[in-house]
């Protein structure tokens, strides 16, 4: 948590006083001054890892995230499963755009077009990503569109656009016409402004699906999952590539349950 500057973290030494004194997390953030905690359990059984993880909003007794991470222990050298969790979990919380920002920026989510930043632009576009509602494709798809004319330079901005056109051809969110040109645009824009970034990777690899171009995906897939096994668990492109693998499959979903671009599409990417 103390690699992300959104946070600040109360020091391990104080929390460690209290040690087997006070159960409660409530009653611990209320002693330390603390407005969040992440609480959860950790479970080893028969070679496999189970973790359930939940964010706490301490003063009303709300949970606004949570996550289960699971696996198989021998994908992991030993105490390299711990960090790896560690770093997923701080990366969802605390991140610019993570579960802490979008908590606290809500009221982001109410503003009229005319005030919507670019930052409130990428928090719609994060907190539609995890929902998929409906209701807030349209002023997030509205939001994006302006957010690249005040930020022309932004390759995420660029990326979520794109991302959001294909959606609603996916999705089938009203008309679409002309939204597969524009998002394959938005997309090649996007990975040409920052290559190597997470999100416009996803876009483009989510345009090359829609397009049928099953070479040009299993490259990019390729190449993530070459990031992937090609770092150990310490190293911060493991984490980079992990989230980069778990964002592909998500447009690959969708594709296969809309059967484009034809049937059998998603079966040979992933075979």
């Amino acid at each position: 948590l103390l690699n992300y500057q959104s946070v600040r973290v109360i020091a391990l030494e104080s929390v460690l006083e209290f040690e087997d004194k006070i159960a409660s997390p409530f009653i611990l953030g209320h002693t330390l001054g603390a407005e969040f905690a992440i609480t959860g359990e950790y479970r080893i059984e028969n070679g496999e890892f189970q973790c359930g993880c939940r964010l706490l909003k301490l003063d009303t007794h709300h949970v606004i995230w949570s996550e289960r991470f699971e696996g198989d222990l021998a994908e992991f050298d030993p105490g390299g499963i711990i960090a790896n969790i560690a770093d997923r979990i701080a990366a969802q919380t605390a991140d610019d755009f993570g579960a802490i920002a979008r908590f606290k920026n809500f009221d982001c989510m109410d503003k009229s077009q005319g005030d919507v930043t670019v930052y409130d632009a990428l928090l719609r576009y994060y907190d539609y990503s995890i929902s998929l509602d409906p209701e807030k494709f349209m002023p997030t798809l509205t939001a994006l569109e302006s957010a690249v004319t005040k930020a022309p330079g932004n390759a995420e901005v660029w990326a979520g656009l794109a991302i959001m056109l294909m959606d609603a051809i996916v999705l089938g969110y009203g008309e679409t016409e002309g939204f597969l040109e524009r998002s394959a645009k938005a997309a090649c824009h996007a990975a040409r402004l920052s290559p190597g970034s997470m999100l416009p990777r996803i876009a483009r690899t989510y345009s090359y699906g829609l397009e049928g171009k099953v070479s040009c995906v299993i490259k990019e897939c390729r190449g993530v999952l070459q990031s992937f096994y090609g770092a150990g668990c310490q190293d911060t492109s493991h984490q980079h590539a992990e989230c980069l693998w778990s964002g592909i499959q998500r447009p690959f979903s969708l594709i296969s349950q809309a059967d484009l671009p034809g049937p059998g599409f998603h079966s040979q990417v992933f075979r």
